[in-house]
């Protein structure tokens, strides 16, 4: 959790920093406007390719410090899948992880529903 918080505190000290430096960046790149908004977007860009790494890492980091199993379902999306499809197929996915998990060396009583929903549960 100090891990996932830290990195909270960095997002908005980033942003805050680029904001504040903002009319100075663009007054030594030329001082033209979109100069300013290049400025923006290559921060964004480069920062944003950095953020799934972060995610993996909370992720990880949850269920290393919390000795738990996280469980990352993938259901079928809406507008396709209508309600209460999403929620039916994340309630068999935690059925199966309860009724299957010690089977797999993964303690039933600990788990977490995290991700984004990148991951196929139950195992094919």
């Amino acid at each position: 959790m100090a891990a996932i918080s830290a990195g909270f505190l960095m997002i908005t000290l980033d942003a805050t920093i680029v904001n504040v430096a903002l009319r100075a960046i663009g007054a030594d790149l030329g001082g033209a406007p979109s100069t300013a908004q290049w400025v923006v977007d290559g921060y964004t860009v480069a920062f944003a390719s950095l953020l799934p790494l972060a995610g993996s890492l909370a992720d990880r980091e949850l269920a290393v410090g919390t000795g738990a199993a996280v469980v990352c379902p993938e259901y079928d999306r809406s507008p396709e899948a209508h309600y209460p499809v999403a929620i039916e197929q994340n309630y068999a996915a935690a059925q199966w992880f309860l009724n299957s998990g010690a089977a797999n060396g993964l303690d039933a009583a600990r788990f977490a529903v995290a991700g984004d929903s990148a991951a196929t549960w139950p195992p094919r």
